[in-house]
């Protein structure tokens, strides 16, 4: 079946009116309104009055196309989904109503439902036929003239699809009653306008709803045995219902083929929901999987970054500790300096600049000095490596102090290594006198 389309709601009194789109099948229909049904009815190419017209192949038939008594719907078809089964009553006095069988006349013939209800803007589409005026009643069926006039529909019926159903309108009467054949129902048709008439595969109303049914014939009391039927004649015999058996989770139960289709479409739902479900977890634990794995694969990876990070804080800590400037290392970096500046004096004199120099500095001013454009552009290595060249046979000043060695030409009193004080004009005295008593015999040494 199809979607149910709204067009629209009005209420009066009991009966409300919602005018909705043919072949009603979703779960969300309102609850009350005037719904677009289908009955439907049969063919038998046996009848005497089904016949093909030899001039055009038309086909001809008066079958059976409505009737009246109990039909079932499922609760969804009917604005009821909490109901499994509503037991809809077609009362004689709306079925045959003259206003109702005059909605009958030269309404279309279709294949199948259409989608939508035919009118004049989309028949070309859909019909292939058209229902005649001959309306007539035939006990509690309703009996229709048709001409089929589309060669694939006709041939269907002649291969065996013979079933009607008719699409109409109807106002649903919400009700609990019992009819005069002793069945009880949900809810009353009434104001049953047609639409169209389709030929379908199967039948809501019964195999007697055909086109060129043919009544049984009678039994021996007299009476005509209308099997598939819910109702039967005012005062006759309730008919028998046909059964079929379904067995649900195992178990053979008994049922309408109306309430076993219900029961099939709703399991074949619930399988597809069901399995809709697994994929869906499946899915999830799968992702679960894959986040948990990479989630790992990260642990990991920080674990090693932890470790490498505190091996690094360890080797750090230890340079730092071995590092420290203790009062030995102090003292052995003071004398390295005095003594690396007393021979930078010792070859370049008062033209050495100490303040505020390092000793790469002071190295680098003694070998340009020395060697000039030869040392452009060594780097400090070099310089160092032709420093201590030069400076290999040099004595640095002996009257120099410490103070001395890294304050550079100031004069005056500094204070000297050790606490000593020692003064330029000390020393100079100090290389005179070496001077003069060189000729008993010790060389003066060079500055």
């Amino acid at each position: 079946m199809t979607a149910v389309q709204l067009q629209g709601i009005a209420q009066d009194g009991e009966t409300i009116t919602v005018p909705v789109a043919m072949m009603m099948d979703k779960e969300t229909i309102p609850q009350e309104g005037r719904f677009d049904f289908v009955d439907t009815v049969a063919i038998d190419a046996k009848d005497p009055e089904f016949r093909i017209l030899p001039d055009s192949g038309y086909l001809v038939a008066r079958p059976r196309v409505a009737r009246t008594g109990i039909q079932l719907y499922r609760g969804s078809e009917v604005g009821k989904p909490q109901m499994d089964i509503v037991r809809v009553y077609r009362p004689d006095s709306e079925v045959f109503d003259k206003a109702s069988l005059q909605t009958y006349a030269f309404k279309p013939l279709t294949n199948d439902h259409p989608p939508e209800k035919v009118t004049a803007d989309n028949h070309g589409k859909y019909g292939v036929g058209v229902a005649a005026n001959d309306i007539t009643r035939d006990g509690i069926y309703v009996r229709v003239g048709t001409v089929w006039q589309d060669g694939p529909t006709i041939k269907g019926i002649q291969d065996g699809k013979v079933e009607l159903s008719v699409g109409y309108s109807t106002d649903l009467k919400w009700e609990s009653g019992v009819t005069p054949q002793g069945e009880a129902y949900d809810a009353i048709q009434t104001k049953i306008r047609i639409n169209h008439i389709a030929n379908v595969k199967a039948a809501r109303g019964g195999d007697k709803l055909r086109v060129g049914d043919n009544a049984q014939p009678p039994s021996a009391d007299g009476t005509t045995q209308e099997t598939n039927d819910m109702s039967n004649v005012n005062g006759a015999p309730a008919p028998t219902i046909a059964l079929v058996q379904m067995d649900v989770d195992g178990i053979p139960c008994q049922m309408t083929d109306v309430s076993a289709a219900a029961i099939k479409r709703r399991l074949k739902t619930l399988e597809s929901e069901a399995d809709d479900l697994r994929t869906q977890l499946k899915a999830q634990k799968e992702e679960g999987a894959a986040k948990a794995s990479k989630d790992a694969e990260t642990i990991t990876k920080l674990t090693g970054d932890v470790a490498s990070k505190d091996a690094e804080i360890v080797t750090l800590k230890k340079q730092v500790e071995d590092g420290k400037l203790t009062s030995d290392k102090l003292d052995a970096m003071v004398k390295d300096r005095a003594e690396m500046v007393g021979k930078a004096k010792a070859i370049l004199g008062d033209k050495l600049v100490v303040d505020g120099k390092s000793d790469a500095d002071i190295r680098k001013q003694v070998v340009d000095a020395k060697l000039g454009d030869a040392a452009k552009g060594w780097d400090e290595a070099q310089i160092k490596t032709s420093f201590d060249t030069l400076a290999a046979g040099v004595q640095a000043n002996g009257s120099q102090s410490v103070a001395d060695a890294f304050s550079g030409n100031g004069g005056g009193h500094r204070p000297g290594y050790n606490g000593q004080v020692q003064t330029k004009d000390a020393a100079y005295g100090s290389y005179d006198k070496r001077l003069a008593e060189a000729w008993k015999g010790e060389a003066p040494k060079a500055n």
